[in-house]
């Protein structure tokens, strides 16, 4: 399935060769051509143009006229005449692609001969609405309703709980009465098929489903922009999202989990140990570093029993040297040096 996916994202090939070169295309004045059909393809910003018998394709912005053969990968065959490019338009013909619908997160009501596959939304309105209409056809008509999440993270977690229910005898009445979140889960769910549904579905470019005007979605909505915007205001952390925001661990994650956060705690224990061992260290050391201070008295430079001690009376750095404070001098800088026991004045 996924090859034939992947083998289907040329969707359709212009093809331009001998059989046409001799049938040549004249156009003097676009605005004096006689338009006898348009058809809008599957193709972004291409449009299938007939004008005096002659079918030619047309860029978004008219500037590109493509003459030749237009061929459907997916169904397999030329596109001869405005009929059939507007049915490829329209239409997606599930079997000559060679896919099984069934197999994807799809719930299916009818039992006629003729078979339409819708994609919905668990939350989408129209959807529910074409549902609902679809009853009154189950006679003659057979629907495979592709159930995706288009309308955001809630209908994912929906939609995912009807393709991971351990019994689907109740899907459909679950989808139309909005219940597909008390579906009872399987233990373990294989994503692959879910997987597969969104791959489909962002192929044929179903990306978004219209809403019905609601005034109460509206004020709903409306609602939840005012307390957003509140919590701007106050400077306050939005809610958590559970699908986005926090992470809980599941399955055998669990033991990963805490078996890394374990190790995490004790070495950032030992850690602790360290800094707080340092800063008791510094501490000691500083004395020390007092006392050679002042035993050089006027000095600015002092080089003895490895031990290098420079004072400047401007702040600045010097590679390799430790930046240790400051004094009535200035910058002081101490570093280790090899033992040499001699002191200079500079």
């Amino acid at each position: 399935m996924r090859t034939k996916l992947l083998g289907a994202l040329m969707v359709f090939g212009i093809i331009t060769g001998t059989a046409h070169a001799s049938s040549k295309l004249e156009i003097t004045d676009p605005r004096a051509a006689k338009i006898e059909d348009i058809v809008e393809l599957p193709i972004k910003g291409v449009r299938a143009v007939q004008s005096d018998g002659q079918i030619m394709f047309l860029s978004e912005n008219g500037r590109f006229v493509i003459s030749g053969q237009i061929y459907d990968l997916w169904s397999k065959k030329p596109l001869n005449t405005m009929s059939q490019m507007r049915d490829v338009a329209e239409r997606i013909h599930f079997k000559s692609m060679g896919m099984d619908v069934d197999t994807l997160n799809t719930v299916s009501m009818g039992r006629g001969d003729k078979e339409v596959v819708v994609f919905v939304d668990p939350r989408c309105a129209v959807c529910h609405q074409l549902m609902g209409d679809a009853k009154s056809l189950v006679d003659d008509y057979t629907f495979k309703f592709i159930v995706i999440p288009a309308l955001g993270a809630e209908s994912n977690r929906l939609a995912k709980n009807l393709y991971c229910a351990k019994d689907k005898t109740h899907a459909l009445d679950a989808l139309m009465n909005n219940t597909l979140g008390s579906l009872p889960s399987k233990e373990t769910c294989d994503p692959g098929q879910y997987d597969q549904t969104l791959l489909t579905a962002h192929f044929i470019g179903i990306q978004e489903f219209p809403i019905l005007r609601d005034e109460a979605m509206i004020q709903e909505i409306l609602a939840e922009a005012k307390k957003f915007w509140q919590q701007v205001v106050d400077k306050k952390e939005p809610d958590k999202d559970p699908e986005r925001d926090l992470y809980i661990p599941q399955g055998e994650e669990v033991n990963r989990w805490i078996a890394a956060a374990e190790e995490y705690r004790l070495y950032d224990a030992e850690i602790q140990e360290l800094k707080q061992r340092l800063s008791e260290l510094q501490e000691r050391q500083k004395p020390h570093l007092d006392t050679m201070k002042s035993l050089m008295g006027e000095y600015f430079h002092a080089d003895y029993c490895g031990v290098m001690v420079t004072r400047y009376k401007a702040a600045g750095r010097v590679p390799e040297h430790r930046f240790d404070g400051s004094d009535s001098f200035g910058a002081l800088f101490v570093g280790l040096l090899p033992t040499r026991a001699h002191s200079r004045r500079q």
